[in-house]
């Protein structure tokens, strides 16, 4: 699996086990190729979890408000 397949496949197996998927995204851009490859890769996770923990930095981040 390529591009971060993996993880994904990982969370639709536990979803379907019945987990409750938690997610913080911890974000620290230096580890991203850009800004917006970050978010569009946080933000794909941040749709398939029940409980997210953000800092109000990362929620300005992700939402731009």
């Amino acid at each position: 699996m390529i591009n971060g397949a993996a993880h994904l496949k990982a969370l639709e197996v536990a979803k379907e086990a019945g987990c409750l998927l938690s997610y913080d995204p911890n974000l620290r851009l230096p580890l991203w190729p850009s800004a917006d490859e970050a978010r569009k890769q946080i933000l794909s996770i941040w749709e398939k979890a029940d409980l997210i923990k953000v800092s109000d930095n990362e929620l300005e981040f992700l939402t731009g408000s």
